[in-house]
Order: structure tokens, then C-alpha cells, then sequence
């Protein structure tokens, strides 16, 4: 079936529906010819076990025809089943008029951001939360800052190579953030990329590694001799070369072939879907080698007018951006013709180059803010806007080890400052575009990530999918809903584990009083150990997402906490100066949701 014809199709099944539905139509585990049907599915095919990955598959149909409705955007939450008699409906108001989801209710909507601070701290931010540091939803601390990381389009992986181990892997879980496993490559990893259901990591040795997302090697390809460099295509398309000029293509149908010739290494490398093939920019940057998978022996070299540093994909690979290594130009490739179309100067140096859904964005050396390019495929030069945030340097800034821009799927991008600890959010709509900010106040930025946590279609067929970890065991209520048409649906479903603590419903005898904190040790300037204890709460109660600040807010640190397990706890950090300070800290178990507060006198 066509496009237009799936298209045109959707369109009359949706106002079909719209009639049919009048107002929101609602199904709670409805019979099979339901419009909208939802299955919960676990990797391995078992029971949905808390802890481990599963997807949640929406499926979307006309009644009348039959036939899949394409192009919806559905919303989706998981509500802990506790009997407290809520119907579909009630679920469906409550969750579509609240920002910020009840305790205890999984969110499988919008994203997150992944901060990487200067120091190794790594946080997840929830860019819903804009209050100073209540958007932090968990915070690590790295050994050494990643050498490469990566994470999929459905954001259920994330991979990052250290800096201090550089043949390892380090898969990690997001609730907390943590290391799920490690994996040893053999050799130094020099290439890494992630997609729904694996991790491809390119090795010194001349190696493609297929990492899952548990931690097994499921297998590896001996590419050549030397440093394999490697790309993925947003559809999954992928092209991988090693120094010695031996590489392959895979397509997003699976079928790979492999190639040789393209002697010396890469700089770079990217996929094209919209050309089904491969780019690759030389070790030295000035040229430029395409080539096809359906003729790989075929290999056409571009000269580049400026050395270029590296290569960067528009999401349908239409277009490839070629920033010049010192940072003066970008040259604009349009890869249906093979040529270049546009080179941009700048007389600011160029840093981060991304692609949104709709625009060209560029970071500069000096100037706040971003650069936003604007081209028409058919038309004349490009236009060329900056969009002013933050505060210019009076010298070039230092060069960020990891990219300091995001893209949003469907929205915009997302900058880091520099210099603040701030992101500024640009919400695309049409030619317009909005600004705001976001506290990044994990550390001096590093790097940023983009954590995808929504529904997203799948094919053509009207199935539409989310991957999550289920933090808690127990019995949920899936809730969906889409809108145009308006429509929901929800259905029972378990997850084997433990229960969530905070769900449970203990006697105040079993409660106990609430949790007072107790200062056992004042620190001194120059010797910042900060001891205290906590009455009331259970052995093993941890303190998650914990703060230290002034008085007046105007300095404050992040600090481990550490405990014995029976209420005293712990930590340290270098103060500024006397006078009064603040402790805040998340309760974890039966406290969950409960904030501790503890005023520290420093003398």
C-alpha cells in the first residue's frame, strides 16, 4: 500500500472513529474487537518481572474496516492497582491534567535529560520539574569522564566507554542511574552506538562487537585490521570501516554486504537511509568517499574544499553537515545529487552541529546561545538566524569533552550553557521558535543526552511502542490515551517483585513516628565532615538526591551520603565559609516522597 493511500486511509478511519466516539470513548479490557488493544511483552518472552526490560505495545484499528491507524500520538502511564476503585475514565482525566504524575504512577511520556558534569557527576534531570533541585531525579558519580557513550532512540539503553578503562562497556540502568553490567571488549573501544535491541561497539583490533542489553557479547564481525569507526542511521542502517579499508552496510531490512578499498581509515562516518549508503571522511578530513549498498564495489571520492572534522546526519540523511576543523565553515551536502549545495562561514568558530527535526543548529566558541539554519531543499541560500541565550566569551571557550545540544524528536533542541549551570530549551513551531530555561545544576556541564521515554509508532501498521523497567512488582493499571481521535483505553497487568514500599498501607504504630533528623558533629571550615542522625525511620532507610547549600542558596554541592545502616549517616565536602547551612535529602522505603531538612551551623 502506498503512502498516500495509508494516509488517506488513516484519515477517513479517524474521522469514522471521531463520529463513533462523540466524546472520549473508554474500554477497560474490552473484548478483542476493542479500537485500541494494549499487551505488556518482556524481552525474553516470560513473565514481566520487575527489574527488567519490557514493552508496552498499543495497537490501533478502525472497527468498521479493520484496517491499522497510522500517525496517532498516544499518551501512557502505569497505575499501582490498589483498590481504590478509580475507574478508566477517572485515570484518564486525572494523568491528562497533571504535569507531574501521583507517587508511585510510571510515566511512559516526554523524556529525560541525561546531564554529564565536569567532575563525573551524571544525573538524570526531568525537564517537567523547573524547580532548582527537584528536577534531579538521580545522581551518580562517574570514576573518569566517558571516552564514548550512546544511547537508543526508545532511551531503555545507555552505554558509555570510561576514559580510564578504555576496553570496557558500562551498561547502565536509569532508576537510580546505575552500572547494570560491565563488558570486556578485548581491545580499546573506539567507536560506540546503540540501538532498540543492541549495542555495536568498534575495537582497536579491527573488530565489530554486538553487545545485548544485559551484557552479552552476542557476537562479533573481524571487519579488518586497525580502529573500527561506525554510525547508525536513525532506521537502524548502519556502516562500519576499519583502518585498513575493509567495512559493510546494513540496510534497515538487515541484509549487509560488505566492501573494500577506502584505504587509510575514517575521520567519520554516517548512513544515509534516503541514499541507502555509506559517507566516509578520510583520516585527514579532505575528502569525502560514497558508496552504495546495492553497488558496494562502486566508490565515488569528493574533494573538500576545507579539511572537515567530521560528519553529521540529518535524521532522514538527506543532508550532511561537514564542519571545517577549525571551525570557520560548515559545508552542507545534499546527498541526492552527491555534491555540495551550501558552504556557511562563520567568523565565530563553530563547536556543536546538530539537526532537529526541522532546522540546522550550531554552538560557537565565543557567542551564547545557538545559530539556527533554515533551508529550503529547492530553493536559495540558507538563512541564518542567532538565537541569543547566556553570555558571550571575550576569548574562544574550552572544548567540551561530549556535545552540549540534544535534539527533542517533535520539538526543538535543548542547549547547555557553557559557562551557567543552565540548559536553554528552544521549542520549535513553524518558524518561530521559544525559549526557556532549565537548571543543570548536577555540575558544570560536560556533556548532554537525551533520555526518550514516550510512545513512538512502529512500521505501519498502527502499533505503537514504549520500552520501560518497572521499578516495583505488584499489580498496575496500564492507562492509554490518544487524542484526535479521543480515545482510551486501560488494562490490568502484573509485574513480578517486590511491591513498592511506599504503596503499603502500615498502621502509624508500624509507621512509627516521622523522620527527625539530629546534628551529631558541626562541621569547621577547612574540615567539612558533616554527621548526623536520623530518628524514626527503619534500618537501611537511605537518603537519595542530597544537597548542601548556604543559607541563602547562593552555594551549595551535591554530596554522597554515606551510612552504617542503623540511622547514623555522613558525608563531606569542602565549605566556603562560616555561618548557616542546609541539608535536604530524598527518604528511600516507607518514607519514600518524604523530604529531610537539617540546619547545620558552620563555625
Amino acid at each position: 500500500m502506498s503512502g498516500a493511500n495509508t494516509s488517506s486511509l488513516a484519515f477517513v478511519a479517524i474521522a469514522a472513529l471521531s463520529l463513533l466516539a462523540g466524546t472520549r470513548g473508554f474500554a477497560e479490557d474490552g473484548p478483542d474487537n476493542t479500537i485500541v488493544s494494549v499487551d505488556i511483552e518482556s524481552k525474553d518472552g516470560g513473565a514481566a518481572k520487575a527489574g527488567q526490560p519490557v514493552t508496552l505495545a498499543i495497537r490501533v484499528r478502525d472497527p468498521a474496516s479493520g484496517y491499522p491507524i497510522t500517525g496517532l500520538t498516544p499518551a501512557a502511564w502505569f497505575v499501582p492497582d490498589i483498590g481504590n476503585g478509580a475507574t478508566c475514565e477517572e485515570w484518564v482525566n486525572r494523568l491528562a491534567g497533571s504535569p507531574v504524575p501521583p507517587p508511585g504512577v510510571a510515566d511512559l511520556n516526554g523524556y529525560d535529560i541525561i546531564q554529564l558534569a565536569k567532575d563525573g557527576s551524571l544525573a538524570i534531570i526531568d525537564p517537567r520539574l523547573n524547580l532548582a533541585t527537584a528536577n534531579i531525579r538521580s545522581l551518580t558519580r562517574l570514576s573518569s569522564l566517558p571516552a564514548h557513550w550512546a544511547i537508543n532512540p526508545g532511551g531503555s539503553i545507555l552505554a558509555m566507554v570510561p576514559g580510564d578503562a578504555p576496553s570496557k562497556i558500562r551498561l547502565f540502568e536509569h532508576s537510580p542511574i546505575a552500572v547494570r553490567n560491565e563488558v570486556e571488549a578485548g581491545a580499546g573501544v573506539v567507536s560506540l552506538t546503540a540501538g532498540e535491541e543492541d549495542v555495536l561497539a568498534g575495537t582497536a583490533d579491527g573488530r565489530l562487537l554486538r553487545i545485548s542489553p544485559e551484557g552479552t557479547v552476542l557476537g562479533q564481525i573481524p571487519l579488518g585490521s586497525g580502529a573500527v569507526v561506525l554510525a547508525r542511521g536513525d532506521d537502524g542502517g548502519l556502516v562500519a570501516l576499519a583502518q585498513d579499508g575493509h567495512g559493510l552496510i546494513a540496510g534497515d531490512g538487515g541484509k549487509s554486504v560488505k566492501f573494500a578499498g577506502v584505504a587509510g581509515g575514517a575521520r567519520s562516518v554516517a548512513y544515509s537511509t534516503l541514499a541507502d549508503g555509506a559517507y566516509i571522511l578520510s583520516a585527514d578530513g579532505r575528502s569525502l568517499s560514497i558508496l552504495h549498498r546495492d553497488e558496494p564495489g562502486r566508490i565515488f571520492t569528493l574533494p573538500l574544499e576545507a579539511e572537515a572534522s567530521r560528519i553529521v546526519s540529518s535524521q532522514n540523511g538527506q543532508w550532511l553537515a561537514l564542519p571545517a576543523a577549525d571551525g570557520r565553515s560548515v559545508a552542507i551536502l545534499d546527498t541526492r545529487t552527491g555534491s555540495v549545495r551550501w558552504t556557511i562561514g562563520a567568523e565565530d568558530p563553530v563547536r556543536d552541529v546538530l539537526f532537529s527535526d526541522s532546522f540546522l543548529y550550531f554552538t560557537h566558541a565565543r557567542a551564547g546561545g545557538v545559530t539556527r539554519v533554515v533551508f529550503d531543499s529547492d530553493g536559495d541560500a540558507p538563512g541564518i538566524a542567532m538565537i541569543a541565550a547566556g553570555e558571550a566569551a571575550a576569548t574562544d571557550r574550552e572544548k567540551s569533552p561530549m556535545p552540549l545540544l540534544v535534539r527533542v524528536p517533535g520539538n526543538g533542541i535543548i542547549a547547555a550553557s557553557p559557562e551557567r549551570r543552565v540548559g536553554f530549551m528552544v521549542a520549535e513551531d513553524g518558524a518561530q521558535a521559544a525559549m526557556s530555561s532549565l537548571p543543570l545544576l548536577a555540575g558544570d556541564t560536560a556533556g548532554l543526552l537525551l533520555r526518550y521515554r514516550g510512545v513512538h509508532e512502529v512500521g505501519h501498521e498502527g502499533e505503537y511502542r514504549a520500552d520501560f523497567v518497572p521499578e516495583y512488582g505488584g499489580r498496575y493499571l496500564a492507562v492509554v490515551r490518544i487524542d484526535q481521535p479521543n480515545l482510551a483505553h486501560c488494562r490490568k497487568v502484573a509485574f513480578a517483585g517486590a511491591a513498592d514500599p511506599a504503596l503499603a498501607r502500615p498502621t502509624a504504630a508500624a509507621v512509627g513516628p516521622s523522620a527527625v533528623p539530629r546534628l551529631m558533629a558541626a562541621p569547621h571550615v577547612g574540615d567539612g565532615e558533616v554527621r548526623f542522625a536520623v530518628e524514626g525511620v527503619p534500618d537501611g532507610t537511605r537518603l537519595l538526591n542530597a544537597v548542601f547549600m548556604s543559607e541563602t542558596g547562593t552555594w551549595h554541592r551535591f554530596v554522597d551520603v554515606f551510612d552504617d545502616g542503623k540511622g547514623h549517616f555522613r558525608f563531606r565536602t569542602n565549605i566556603p565559609g562560616s555561618g548557616r547551612y542546609r541539608f535536604y535529602a530524598e527518604l528511600s522505603g516507607q518514607h519514600a516522597g518524604e523530604t529531610l531538612a537539617l540546619d547545620v551551623p558552620v563555625s
